[in-house]
């Protein structure tokens, strides 16, 4: 993974979209003026700005986190002391009731002023690589070597740079966001952790999940997925 500043601020904005509650939902795979009209407003916002600015000064902290979460090792069903070492991570960052649930989950919540939807903003501890395999990271010309490195370390340390720029710029969600490393993404695990947590949480409105190695893509379902994923 070459060592230069991913999309964070793309994902920074969608999560504020989202817990503002100010798209739309279409059927079609293009930008509606209504989600257009909101990137625009909240792009041009000084404290936004200010947040985009401070994620690209802590571009440097982003990537040495990124290391040190790869470097921990979190197998299919084994990931338990990634998951701790993060939940420590989001604790630090003063994410309100952080904890572990029985799947082996870590969030936290960030409080919204209560006058906007509910969203969770995930990245998955776990890897596809089995249990043995040598994590650790490698540097060469100027790109990270490793197994995970960018699915999904970079994900989790790309989350836990948007808590830190919500805390430095005071930018308040209208909606409640709970921050979260899910397990079970990969192979096997069936994707467990994420249906637990829609499971034990009735109250969430949206989601967005931080994940895999095209960083210019933003991949949305079609409201008639949703429909068949959710039932009439």
């Amino acid at each position: 993974m070459r060592m230069k500043g991913i999309s964070i601020s793309s994902c920074l904005l969608g999560v504020l979209m989202a817990a503002n509650a100010a798209t739309a939902q279409t059927d079609a795979y293009t930008v509606s003026p209504a989600v257009a009209e909101t990137y625009a407003r909240l792009s041009a916002m000084p404290a936004v700005q200010k947040g985009l600015d401070f994620l690209k000064a802590d571009h440097a902290n982003t990537v040495a986190e990124q290391r040190q979460i790869c470097e921990i090792p979190a197998p299919p069903f084994k990931e338990q002391v990634r998951a701790a070492d993060f939940q420590k991570r989001l604790a630090a960052l003063g994410l309100k009731d952080v904890q572990m649930d029985k799947e082996g989950n870590v969030f936290g919540l960030m409080p919204g002023s209560g006058k906007g939807p509910k969203l969770l903003v995930a990245a998955h501890i776990d890897t596809v690589f089995a249990a043995g395999t040598d994590v650790r990271v490698k540097e060469k010309d100027g790109k990270l070597y490793a197994p995970g490195i960018a699915d999904d370390a970079r994900g989790l340390a790309a989350l836990l740079a948007i808590i830190r720029t919500f805390n430095a710029t005071g930018i308040k969600p209208a909606g409640d966001i709970i921050f979260c490393g899910n397990v079970g993404e990969e192979g096997l695990g069936d994707l467990r952790g994420i249906k637990a947590m829609f499971r034990d949480h009735k109250d969430i409105d949206g989601f967005i999940s931080i994940d895999g190695t095209e960083v210019g893509k933003i991949i949305a379902p079609l409201r008639s997925d949703l429909q068949r994923t959710r039932g009439p």
